[in-house]
Order: C-alpha cells, then sequence, then structure tokens
C-alpha cells in the first residue's frame, strides 16, 4: 500500500458544525402525518485538491428521507465515499483520499426531500403522496475487476425516492465513488480498488420505490416520519458497523451514514471509508438500516460511524 502523505484538511467551521448535527434520533410523527411533493436539493464542494471535502445540503421547508454523493472525476484511483447520511432536514456526503492524491477533484451531494401534511388526504389530491413504497436490488458481477457499477431499477409507474449500496464482502482495498439517483426511476452505486487486490468482490445497490405522480386509490399511503439514528463508540477500530431500526409496524423509506472524527463533527480520517449503507434484508421491504465503515489503511486516528434511517408507517403495496 502507499505511504499517505500527510495534509491539510480545510473544511469550515459552519459545515462541521451542521454535520455535527445529522441523524439525532426523532419521535415517530402521527400516522395521520403525509408524505407528499417529492424533491430534490443539491450543492458540491469546490473543485480543488484538499485531501477531504463535505458537501451539505438542506430541504427548504421539507422533511429529508434519504441523500447521495459521488466524486467527480470518478477516474481518480484514491478517492473513496465516507458519508452519506441523512437527518430530519438535510443530508451530508463526505469524501477524501485513501492515498495522497495531488489532483483536483469535486464532491457532489444530493437531499431527497418531501413536504410532510395532515392527513386526512382530500379528494382528487393524491397524486403528489408517497404511497406503494417497495425496494429494488441489483448486484454486479462477483470477480477482481478494479472498477464496478451497478444500476437498480424501480418498477414502471413508481420513482427512486432514496437509496443505498454495500461492497460485499467488505474490502479493505475497496471504496465508493458514487452512491447517487440515476434518473428518475434508477438507483446508480460505483466503487473501485484503492489499492490493487486480487480478491474477487461485489457492489450492490437498493433503491427505494414509490409512487408519488398517479392518483390511485386503491394504494397504501405513507404515513407518518421518524428518523431513528445510532452510533458506534469512538476509537481507533479497524472496522466497524452500526444498524438502527424503525418503530414497530414501521418501514423503510430512507437512509444514510457517516463517518467522523474524534471531535463531534469532525471529518473523518482519510483512511476511512464506508462500506455498506443500506436497508437491511433481501426483500421488497425493510425495517433497518445497516452501516459499515473501515480503514483502508492503518490509522492510530480515532473514528466513529453513525446511521440513521427514515421510516414511514404503511407506504407498502398494494399499488
Amino acid at each position: 500500500m502507499a505511504v499517505r502523505t500527510q495534509r491539510s484538511r480545510k473544511v469550515s467551521a459552519i459545515m462541521l458544525a451542521a454535520a455535527a448535527g445529522l441523524l439525532i434520533a426523532a419521535a415517530p410523527a402521527s400516522a395521520a402525518t403525509y408524505l407528499r411533493d417529492f424533491s430534490v436539493a443539491q450543492t458540491s464542494s469546490a473543485m480543488s485538491s484538499s485531501s477531504t471535502k463535505l458537501a451539505i445540503s438542506a430541504c427548504a421547508g421539507k422533511n429529508a428521507i434519504g441523500g447521495a454523493a459521488f466524486v467527480r472525476p470518478a477516474t481518480l484511483g484514491n478517492l473513496g465515499l465516507s458519508s452519506v447520511g441523512v437527518s430530519a432536514t438535510k443530508s451530508l456526503a463526505g469524501a477524501g483520499e485513501t492515498d495522497s492524491e495531488s489532483a483536483s477533484w469535486r464532491l457532489f451531494g444530493r437531499t431527497f426531500c418531501v413536504l410532510t401534511t395532515s392527513g386526512p388526504l382530500t379528494a382528487g389530491a393524491a397524486a403528489p403522496y408517497v404511497k406503494a413504497v417497495g425496494i429494488a436490488r441489483a448486484h454486479s458481477a462477483n470477480n477482481s475487476a478494479p472498477v464496478k457499477s451497478v444500476t437498480a431499477t424501480c418498477p414502471k409507474g413508481k420513482a427512486a425516492i432514496s437509496g443505498g449500496g454495500r461492497i460485499g464482502p467488505p474490502n479493505l482495498d475497496v471504496a465508493f465513488t458514487a452512491m447517487q439517483r440515476a434518473g428518475a426511476r434508477a438507483w446508480r452505486v460505483s466503487a473501485h480498488e484503492v489499492d490493487p487486490t486480487g480478491a474477487r468482490w461485489t457492489v450492490f445497490a437498493s433503491v427505494v420505490c414509490a409512487n408519488i405522480s398517479t392518483e390511485t386509490a386503491t394504494a397504501n399511503y405513507a404515513a407518518g416520519y421518524a428518523s431513528p439514528g445510532s452510533a458506534s463508540p469512538v476509537n481507533s477500530t479497524s472496522l466497524r458497523s452500526v444498524a438502527p431500526s424503525c418503530p414497530g409496524g414501521w418501514y423503510v423509506v430512507g437512509g444514510g451514514a457517516y463517518v467522523e472524527g474524534a471531535t463531534l463533527g469532525s471529518p473523518a480520517p482519510n483512511d476511512v471509508a464506508l462500506t455498506s449503507s443500506e436497508p437491511t434484508g433481501g426483500g421488497g421491504s425493510s425495517t433497518a438500516w445497516i452501516a459499515i465503515a473501515h480503514e483502508t489503511d492503518p490509522t492510530s486516528q480515532s473514528w466513529r460511524i453513525v446511521a440513521g434511517v427514515i421510516c414511514s408507517l404503511n407506504g407498502g403495496p398494494p399499488a
């Protein structure tokens, strides 16, 4: 593995303070609160050779249900996502160098937003509401190719409202370069080897899908909003995971995870990357979100992983 060159990390105090407020557990909202008016907020970092970057985007007057992140150019081999986190009103994209990289690069972040409004539903107003929620999954080939990408696609008539991904098995030489919405119905996850490895690995994508556009009298509407979160201890263990779960009877509509240093809100060490942030299980619904992070090169710095899951009551099939 390459020897890291220590470089200064210039991250604004404002961004760090905002990051510290992510993924705080919230009490479930009333089941009479419905989700509607899906939209996307976006931001990006500066184009520079800074070794660590954050990009925070907020929902204006809405609640967040998911986040996305990707780096550009994607061809640089020493970059990895450390955060695709989400809170009640915003998301945090984070990325860093896994080995010293002199080229300039940019980090992009997206937040997926919905308005929470009280019910009951009014006649003729069903179209913009979140309903018939389900999860579609896909995976790449299992081999030792150095770069992989996979896209999970929602059924016709449904839109991608959030998503996640996983690298399996967890590989210390592999990191994400993108978890992002790819058009209205799809979710793309990309990863690459940050150090050469002959090991076989797979990249997985999970997309949360919902009908947000047509009026369907028999649809099961997503009602209520909860954002439980959990965090690992702060230490220098090389790999750790957390898995926050929804309240009983509630289901996943989104989630996310971020890595931070020993100080609340501080950036992740350069040598730490996400290897999983996705809804658990293999079926069409989920009740928890699992997040895993690992050191791509050994580091003595302390860090932790924090994850949150966005939950709703009902919302599943029938379509």
